[in-house]
């Protein structure tokens, strides 16, 4: 199951703005956001609000896309059962993983695979360092220590690039 993060609205989105602004940007209209509530998917009765929160906000803009992406509507119910309500969800973070048959965050997978990584370039150095005090300098085993630190070069490397797109991710959103 997926971890719950508010972050903040698009810039042209404030913090919080009227209902028809929104639906207006969000090319929905008053019928179809009634539609939804009577239908159990929007948490909130459009027309008894003035003001979105970002939460609201959020919810309208998840429900908008699954929606308009012209899955069936028995799939898209099949998906949001598996998600808490209200669907204050942002797609850019979560994916539905059709193997695990549940939704993930993006941010939780490559924050694991990242630290996955970490491991395995720790176990090399660590073999390597074990290695070289006990078989000294034969030229075969210099050649696979050479390899190995190859290998934590390139995993150093691969592992501040995933950083950077984890960062820039973290302050785009």
């Amino acid at each position: 199951m997926i971890r719950r993060e508010l972050k903040e609205f698009p810039e042209l989105t404030p913090p919080v703005c009227g209902v028809e602004d929104a639906l207006k940007e969000l090319n929905i209209n008053v019928a179809i956001a009634q539609q939804w509530y009577n239908n159990s998917y929007l948490s909130f009765k459009i027309e008894e609000i003035q003001e979105l929160d970002e939460s609201a906000y959020n919810e309208l803009l998840f429900l908008n896309t699954m929606f308009n992406s012209e899955i069936p509507l028995k799939t898209i119910d099949i998906l949001l059962a598996k998600l808490e309500k209200p669907y204050d969800y942002k797609l850019e973070e979560i994916y539905f993983d059709f193997i695990e048959n549940d939704w993930n965050n993006i941010i939780e997978k490559d924050e694991y695979r990242l630290s996955n990584i970490n491991d395995i370039k720790e176990n090399i150095e660590e073999i390597v360092g074990h290695e070289t005090s006990l078989f000294g300098g034969s030229f075969k085993f210099e050649e696979n220590i050479k390899d190995a630190k190859e290998i934590i070069i390139e995993l150093e490397g691969f592992i501040k690039y995933n950083e950077k797109q984890i960062e820039d991710r973290d302050t785009m959103y």
